[in-house]
């Protein structure tokens, strides 16, 4: 009798045994699957699969006199990126960008040169894109890639205010600027004032 249940225990040990060895073996199949067989699909997925940051710069207020007139506003406007790593064919891109924009190519390739911060990080292009632009280009995306639009604020002056030397005014951070240690904290395209 000791016998039968030595036999019974041993066979459940086997029967155990081998289910965990099915298992692992399961696993490591579908590891193999994953990583050697479906390498192309996961890595194009996870590629796909990306976040990027964007920073949205804020609004300005207005600015009025005691009165309540308005003397310094503020406009939506459009800023072009273009985001390096989405773009295939670079060259065919930028030639398409120019002919829309009526620009020469050469200025589009050396602002992406100077504003070169990495292929993920995007480049702004140009800054105050009129609408007919923007709405052209959306709708053609597909002969765009890699280029997006932000809207951001720009400062107005009602005619006849001479005041923007007191109101204040923002602009592009040039490079003469960056080269010095003030400026150390901003990139190409930050815009200060």
């Amino acid at each position: 009798m000791t016998d039968n249940i030595f036999e019974r225990r041993k066979n459940n040990y086997h029967i155990l045994m081998l289910a965990i060895i099915a298992s692992l073996v399961l696993i490591a199949f579908k590891l193999f699957y994953m990583q050697i067989l479906s390498a192309d699909f996961y890595r194009k997925a996870s590629e796909e699969n990306g976040i990027r940051m964007v920073p949205i710069l804020a609004p300005r207020g207005l600015i009025v006199d005691r009165k309540g007139e308005i003397l310094v506003k503020s406009r939506a406007s459009y800023s072009m990126y273009i985001v390096p790593y989405e773009v295939k064919a670079l060259d065919e891109v930028i030639k398409r960008l120019a002919d829309v924009l009526e620009i020469d190519p050469t200025d589009l390739r050396t602002k992406i040169k100077v504003g070169w911060q990495g292929k993920f990080l995007p480049i702004r292009l140009i800054r105050d894109v009129d609408f007919k632009t923007v709405a052209y280009i959306e709708e053609h995306e597909l002969d765009f890639p890699g280029i997006t639009f932000q809207v951001e604020s720009t400062r107005q002056y009602p005619e006849n205010n001479m005041g923007s030397h007191i109101w204040g005014y923002v602009g592009e951070v040039t490079e003469s600027e960056l080269a010095k240690p003030k400026y150390a904290s901003y990139t190409i395209g930050d815009i200060m004032g």
